[in-house]
Formats: structure tokens, C-alpha cells, sequence
């Protein structure tokens, strides 16, 4: 993404008819999908906390792709931990709750009351 920025304007002295305009590019680095392609093969293979010497490793051959620093190798192996940790959370957080829906739903047809012990053994499935 590029920003114009126009530096020959300025309110106090509106009689300065020359303007220079300059080009800025956005500091946000964006993977392009083959860096993105390469990272995603290396998490997979097992990857997931690169050191400091295999993040510039990693780095240098992602530039071949396209403008990549070690810190944005760093970050996204960071990142990308974090996002899997969450999904896997959110994941058994949902199975958890899809059980604990099941055993309400049972004791209300029942119209029984259970204990929180009973409601655990009957999620984990074990049988006393």
C-alpha cells in the first residue's frame, strides 16, 4: 500500500506555489501468499519457536518472495502460536459445553438434580 504525501504545503506561507510530493510506503510488513505459503510448511513440520540464528535463516530465504525482516519472521511464528493455542482453546471450550448441554437437557426430562462430581464423571464418560 503507498501513502502521497505532499511536503510543499504549508498554511503560513500559501504564496509558495512549488510543491514536492514524495512517495511513503506502508511500514506494515505484508507477507506475500508464497512467504506466507513457506511459514505455514514450517509451523506444520514442527517449527513453532525458531531461534534467533534459524529466524535469520528463515528470513533470508523468504527474500527471494519478496521484502522480509527477521522480526517479522520472530513475530508472525509468535503470532501464529498464539492464534492455534486459541483455536484449540475455543475448540475445547465448545466440546465441553456441547456435553454439559447434553446432561442439562437430560435432567430436565428426568427432573432429576445432579452434582457438579456427577456432571464431570458423566462429560468424561466414566463409569463408577
Amino acid at each position: 500500500m503507498l501513502y502521497v504525501c505532499d511536503l510543499g504545503f504549508d498554511r503560513s506561507k500559501r504564496h509558495n506555489s512549488s510543491a514536492t510530493t514524495t512517495v511513503v510506503s506502508s511500514s506494515r510488513w505484508n507477507p506475500t501468499p508464497d512467504q506466507l505459503e513457506t511459514l505455514e510448511e514450517l509451523f506444520r513440520q514442527g517449527t513453532q519457536s525458531p531461534t534467533a540464528e534459524e529466524i535469520q535463516h528463515i528470513a533470508a530465504k523468504l527474500r527471494r518472495y519478496g521484502k522480509i525482516e527477521g522480526k517479522n519472521v520472530f513475530y508472525w511464528f509468535q503470532n501464529h502460536k498464539a492464534r492455534e493455542r486459541h483455536k484449540r482453546r475455543r475448540k475445547s471450550d465448545t466440546t465441553s459445553h456441547v456435553g454439559t448441554d447434553i446432561l442439562e437437557n437430560e435432567q430436565k426430562s428426568a427432573g432429576t438434580t445432579t452434582t457438579r462430581n456427577t456432571l464431570i464423571i458423566k462429560i468424561c464418560n466414566f463409569d463408577l
